[in-house]
């Protein structure tokens, strides 16, 4: 990806940070924004408020598929497999397409 595409991309993240965490200041009970939120989050780097921040929305709407799907990515992106893959079960069994209702979202 050429150089400004790359500037161009982190200052949209950077952004979305910054619009979503202002979003949590008003709506901190609100699962997609915590998801949301911890979707522009790196996985390495931000690792700890990323995880606090998925599974905040699973706490909150457990049947929240894609907040299991990215947990599950954080940990297997951090040597976690078995931990990843445990999570992603556990959303396939809980989790539902936030959009389709019926549909597993894994």
């Amino acid at each position: 990806m050429h150089h400004r595409s790359w500037t161009h991309w982190a200052c949209l993240v950077s952004l979305g940070q910054t619009l979503f965490k202002t979003a949590l200041d008003v709506l901190p009970g609100n699962c997609r924004m915590h998801h949301n939120y911890a979707t522009t989050l790196d996985d390495y780097k931000d690792r700890e408020a990323k995880e606090f921040h998925l599974k905040e929305a699973i706490r909150i709407w457990p049947e929240y598929g894609a907040a299991y799907t990215n947990l599950g990515v954080v940990y297997a992106k951090n040597g976690e497999l078995e931990k990843g893959v445990d999570i992603w079960k556990e959303g396939l069994a809980k989790g539902r397409n936030v959009v389709g209702g019926d549909k597993p979202v894994l």
